[in-house]
């Protein structure tokens, strides 16, 4: 068996081939949001609570101040896709925020089933502030 003396700089190519490997891993996952150009104009992203029951899954999504007909609902295999946009209540041509701590404009959520689901039984219902979407699981 053969010994040779430590080398830090053995250490430092560890852990840089590390640091590329993660930064290929993250711009695996970005990369998609710079080929969309919607993805690149989100103004915020809002909280959900994905809950399991035995029948199905329940997502709550966090939507005050949304106009129904401004969310759309996407489904694609085990994953579900939430976009909207929210506008101010004021006309910002004609009133000057003093103050702003809403975001307004476009949003997109993605959340995956654990299991497939089926499309034909999805329900959705928006009310005060909150979207609801029950799928049921594919038997």
């Amino acid at each position: 068996m053969k010994t040779r003396p430590w080398n830090p700089w053995d250490e430092l190519e560890s852990v840089r081939a590390e640091a590329e490997r993660l930064w290929d891993l993250f711009l695996d996952k970005v990369q998609p949001q710079f080929d969309d150009p919607r993805q690149s104009s989100i103004a915020f992203v809002p909280d959900v609570d994905l809950v399991e029951t035995s029948d199905d899954y329940r997502l709550y999504l966090a939507a005050p101040g949304f106009v129904e007909e401004d969310i759309d609902i996407i489904v694609h295999n085990k994953h579900l896709t939430v976009r909207g946009l929210r506008h101010p209540p004021y006309d910002q041509q004609r009133q000057q925020s003093r103050l702003s701590e809403w975001r307004y404009g476009y949003f997109e959520r993605q959340v995956e089933f654990p299991q497939p689901i089926d499309l034909e039984r999805l329900r959705a219902s928006y009310e005060t502030g909150v979207l609801t979407v029950i799928v049921a699981k594919r038997v």
